[in-house]
């Protein structure tokens, strides 16, 4: 395999990037004539392996495909796949694993996993709320395979997946959203989110964890189907377009309540967001991701711009400050350490991180001088 693409998907501006950084569309598919792959013995799981890479040979653009096995693969380029959602870390804690497989378009937009839950994952990915390329791409794909696999499938219930809440389309999408205006409204805005949510058969996960506090990680979400049971292909991406569409303008609508009803409050957990990223030296991912969300917060609200135009650099922030991506940097680069840093790992990547962040934040600039915001935001003093 070769190495991904520097430039990636995340790297460009999408629909409703101001909320939605990016979208994955997943279709699970399994082989008519085998058992599912928690089901698989002998010498199943490479006939399974072997028949999928087969028909991918004969997909029409075959040339700009990659394969390898995932017990192949070395550490940090598995780290890299996992970091980018093309891989998951819980399949692989099977014991022994099923001989599993991983094929990637080039440019990394388009995926497809063997072995991996199901027979075969094809996955999509894309900058912002785009469930209609990610759509295209998988089904273009689907259908292609077909000319030479058989799917499982019935006509009562579709196509038949490993877990039954996949069964039908087979399809899930999920999407990756910025909300801290929701949360910063209170449980009341928030409660209203989570039913919204709920409400539309859709289930929100936070993206990086919770805090001690019970708050999230920089208020990153993935909001993504419940199942893949109901109404067609279409229905259910008109059904999350829909769900998406409406916790977007909730949390346009709240931006903007705080930028007139808490100016100072919010400029101020803007301000000490863009210093520390300045100044600081060392930086933990979630410590970074906090930070790079009251970033977005202000680039979304106007209290910071670039000085000029930067396409997705926000969006490719999020997947350049994880480990595997850093290490990648690293090890490609000869770079001049510190000499307290140099030897300890830990420190080198935490330096790393810090670097990138000030590097892709280099442009930002606070909007109108100090002076113009303390005649716009404080009282006259009177003697």
């Amino acid at each position: 395999m070769t190495s991904l693409s520097v430039n990636g998907w995340y790297t460009q501006d999408g629909p409703d990037n101001d909320v939605v950084i990016s979208t994955r569309l997943r279709l699970a598919r399994n082989l008519a004539s085998f058992p599912f792959p928690h089901r698989e013995r002998g010498e199943d799981g490479e006939r399974v392996l072997s028949a999928v890479l087969d028909s991918f040979a004969q997909v029409s653009d075959h040339e700009s495909w990659q394969s390898n096995r995932v017990d192949c693969l070395p550490p940090l380029r598995r780290g890299l796949l996992m970091e980018r959602g093309v891989l998951s870390n819980s399949d692989q804690s099977e014991s022994p694993p099923p001989p599993a497989g991983i094929v990637l378009r080039a440019d990394g937009c388009l995926a497809c996993t063997i072995n991996q839950g199901d027979h075969l994952r094809i996955s999509a990915f894309a900058s912002g709320l785009n469930t209609a390329d990610t759509w295209e791409l998988c089904h273009n794909l689907d259908e292609e395979l077909q000319r030479t696999l058989q799917f499982a499938a019935s006509y009562e219930t579709g196509f038949l997946t490993s877990s039954l809440f996949d069964a039908g389309s087979g399809m899930k999408i999920s999407v990756h959203a910025h909300l801290p205006a929701i949360e910063l409204a209170g449980q009341e805005a928030f409660a209203q989110f989570l039913s919204a949510i709920n409400g539309r058969g859709f289930v929100a996960e936070t993206y990086y964890g919770l805090a001690p506090n019970g708050m999230p990680f920089g208020s990153y979400y993935r909001i993504r189907n419940a199942n893949s049971v109901g109404g067609t292909e279409f229905d259910q991406i008109a059904a999350l377009n829909s769900t998406v569409k409406y916790v977007a303008a909730m949390e346009r609508r709240f931006r903007a309540e705080l930028l007139e009803a808490r100016p100072t409050i919010l400029r101020d957990r803007v301000y000490r967001a863009f210093a520390t990223v300045k100044y600081s030296r060392f930086m933990e991912e979630r410590e970074a991701a906090i930070l790079l969300s009251d970033i977005k917060l202000g680039i979304d609200t106007g209290i910071i711009t670039w000085s000029e135009p930067r396409a997705g650099s926000l969006n490719a922030l999020f997947y350049r400050i994880k480990r595997a991506h850093l290490e990648t940097v690293i090890r490609s680069g000869n770079f001049a350490w510190e000499r307290d840093v140099a030897n300890q790992e830990n420190l080198r990547i935490q330096r790393m991180r810090t670097l990138v962040m000030q590097d892709a934040l280099d442009g930002l600039l606070i909007r109108g001088t100090a002076l113009e915001a303390a005649r716009n935001t404080t009282p006259e003093i009177k003697e």
